[in-house]
């Protein structure tokens, strides 16, 4: 069963929230009080949080400025962050490796050595015999 969010308003103090739908009983945040989901009277419901959110946000009466996403960052950049950002070896293998899969195809020695320095040749060599990757051509490897 795939999810379905509602905005109600709790009996007791009076204020909206969003319930999952399919939940049989929801309790308030504000409050604490119990009520039966299939009682309560949706004002609003979407199979999308974030568009159950904005409607609750302009109920609200608030103003969100939107955050403009920038669509021109670098992929790599973006990679490198999430390599930077994990400290098991294996998961970095991994993020690595379907990284440059997914940017560039296939990838080489010398593109793991920009996550890695020093140790592109290592990695490699444990990716390969951890069937994590795989030669598409000499010195040209891909994510499985």
């Amino acid at each position: 069963m795939s999810d379905m969010f509602g905005i109600v308003t709790c009996s007791e103090c009076g204020r909206h929230r969003i319930i999952d739908l399919y939940d049989d009983v929801t309790k308030c945040p504000y409050c604490n009080n119990k009520a039966v989901t299939k009682d309560l009277n949706i004002l609003f419901q979407d199979r999308d949080q974030s568009i159950v959110r904005d409607a609750l946000t302009s109920m609200s009466g608030i103003k969100v400025e939107k955050k403009k996403v920038d669509r021109n960052i670098d992929p790599m950049s973006s990679l490198e962050y999430r390599v930077e950002n994990v400290n098991d070896i294996k998961d970095k293998m991994v993020i690595i490796a379907k990284g440059l899969t997914d940017i560039q195809g296939t990838f080489t020695q010398e593109d793991m050595e920009r996550f890695v320095p020093g140790k592109g040749e290592k990695y490699l060599k444990t990716m390969l015999d951890e069937c994590m990757v795989y030669e598409v051509g000499y010195g040209r490897y891909r994510f499985y």
